[in-house]
């Protein structure tokens, strides 16, 4: 005699957005102070924010027909400006770092590129995703969120 089990369906949705919710963490947690090194990931917080949104964005790049382009353009300029321009440099200059003429200076002029990037990055990623009902359930409509509240 058959028995009748019930029929068990895999949902991707949920273990998704549990790491979707994951990596967002860690981004929020970096911006507090994006340019501190992180003992965690062994590398500087805005470094560490764009690594995750990537990891984010290739969480979420299949359901995204329209704004690949973009995104991917947005994704390789900001990637080769940040290797090419650090924000830390070696300086020497003895007036400014004691007698023997060693030191790191902050440079504001890539930072602030880098950081205006970075929130255009994840803007961009955030609205492609919220706009393909990936983003955070709204009271409006939690329907189309990618998980039931």
């Amino acid at each position: 005699m058959a028995e009748n089990k019930p029929e068990v369906k895999f949902n991707q949705a949920g273990y998704q957005q549990e790491r979707i919710n994951d990596l967002m963490n860690v981004v929020n947690y970096c911006w507090i102070n994006p340019t501190k090194f992180n003992e965690r990931f062994l590398d500087y917080n805005y470094r560490v924010i764009f690594r995750v949104l990537t990891s984010y964005y290739t969480e979420i790049r299949v359901k995204l027909k329209t704004e690949r382009e973009d995104i991917d353009k947005i994704m390789d300029d900001l990637c080769d400006y940040m290797e090419t321009h650090p924000i830390l440099k070696s300086k020497t200059n003895a007036s400014m770092y004691g007698p023997d003429g060693r030191g790191v200076k902050f440079d504001q002029k890539a930072w602030k590129i880098i950081h205006k990037c970075l929130l255009i990055y994840q803007n961009k990623i955030l609205d492609a995703a919220e706009s393909h009902g990936m983003g955070n359930p709204t009271k409006k409509n939690p329907i189309q969120a990618a998980t039931d509240m």
